[in-house]
């Protein structure tokens, strides 16, 4: 990509903040090694800082109560916190429920410096940092999809592509979990956008103009967005509606197609995977868990491949360590891509499938197996099958849990 041999190197980390961290580096491949440390150590060293994850974190002992002089940092962000307290009437605030809290904004802070670290004198060309679906980015255009709040699963179609080489995104929404979002002015659960996602300057604006468009009325929280230099929105009503800012649409690539379902099945029904990894080889301080590599895929009730749902991983020549999954899909290379949505937990992702095979050809009701390979590197290898029947009625299996991923559950039904 670059004339001085830069390309880019990705990695995905487990337990970074509370959430997934998605880590992209463009550098030559010599000092690829020093730009990872770099943004890595800079992320932990503000996670002992301003993490309310962590009890012992500088922040949470100084919401206990405990006044030691304090870190720039913690000044810094609660600095911002005022001003946006005050640009946004009280609608976004660092004490919720007479408690010190800074989720709202503190991961976001964490991201903008931790991406300007992996540039600052490292030699890298570009960084795109992705910490629970906060982006800050610089470097090379990149897409980045949007995540459908209505359908949040790792291998369904976005609701937007957009298009970033500069700045930041950031979403903020209760879909991923249900009832975290309050009001600080009530205490009570935000009841603004339902999902909003803003692109802006840095990080921290991107969150704070999300999270207000989320507890301000829409219109409210537009007439913001609007006053921001730079910044444009996507949000999603109560009602389900989809608003745009005026700009937005000049950020917006074209998004690949909805599956639709299969003619075979009953209307609206799929299959349904939930997983959370839970791995615990390597790591960095017991918070930076790097990822292991993943597939999911369907085969029929004779062991017949029938469609890949989901494959991570950093790079594509150790995906041939999912030795099962390897033998018939080397060439589908459905690596996962960035995206910006609602925080969720660490290690946790949801898949879905409408009853089509690879080629979108319609499948037969019927039993079917649904396979997960977990191969991490340098540690462990575990793989689990479950036959869930496909019929005129919803099913559901468990598959056992292993040292890699708690029991997986696999259900039938109606769309959700």
């Amino acid at each position: 990509m670059f004339a001085n041999g830069s390309r880019p190197f990705r990695r995905h980390y487990e337990r970074v903040l509370g959430t997934s961290m998605e880590l992209t580096v463009w550098s030559q491949p010599a000092g690829v090694e020093r730009v990872f440390r770099t943004v890595l150590d800079e992320v932990d060293r503000l996670d002992r800082l301003l993490s309310t994850y962590r009890s012992d974190s500088e922040i949470s002992r100084y919401g206990d109560g405990i006044r030691a002089s304090g870190s720039r940092e913690r000044w810094l962000l609660l600095d911002e916190y005022s001003r946006w307290q005050e640009r946004t009437g009280g609608a976004i605030s660092s004490r919720i429920n007479g408690r010190l809290n800074v989720d709202a904004l503190g991961k976001a802070f964490i991201v903008d410096r931790a991406a300007a670290a992996g540039l600052d004198g490292t030699g890298a060309d570009g960084v795109m940092l992705n910490i629970g679906g906060d982006i800050a980015v610089v470097g090379p255009e990149v897409a980045v999809d949007v995540a459908d709040p209505s359908r949040p699963f790792e291998n369904d179609a976005p609701l937007a592509r957009i298009r970033l080489s500069a700045g930041a995104v950031a979403t903020s929404g209760s879909y991923a979990r249900p009832g975290h979002l309050v009001d600080p002015r009530t205490g009570g659960p935000a009841n603004g956008a339902a999902s909003a996602t803003v692109v802006a300057a840095d990080c921290l604006t991107a969150n704070a103009l999300a999270t207000a468009l989320c507890v301000l009325p829409i219109s409210q929280g537009l007439a913001l967005v609007e006053m921001e230099a730079g910044a444009e929105a996507l949000l999603t009503s109560r009602t389900g509606a989809v608003l745009k800012t005026s700009g937005f649409a000049s950020l917006e690539q074209a998004t690949p197609p909805r599956p639709s379902g299969s003619g075979q099945w009953p209307v609206g029904f799929e299959v349904r995977v939930a997983i959370t990894l839970t791995g615990q080889s390597g790591g960095r301080g017991g918070r930076n868990i790097k990822s292991p590599y993943v597939a999911i895929w369907v085969e029929n009730a004779a062991g017949k491949y029938i469609r890949t749902l989901a494959v991570w991983g950093d790079k594509w020549r150790y995906l041939e360590e999912l030795t099962d999954w390897w033998k018939f899909a080397r060439n589908d290379k459905a690596l996962n891509t960035s995206a910006t949505r609602a925080t969720r937990p660490a290690g946790e992702y949801r898949v879905a499938w409408s009853g089509l095979d690879d080629t979108g050809n319609p499948m037969p009701q019927g039993p079917y197996k649904i396979n997960v390979e977990v191969s991490r590197e340098h540690g462990t290898y575990a793989r689990k099958t479950g036959a869930i029947v496909t019929g005129a009625e919803p099913s559901a299996i468990t598959l056992p849990g292993t040292a890699e991923f708690a029991p997986i559950v696999i259900a039938y039904g109606p769309r959700t």
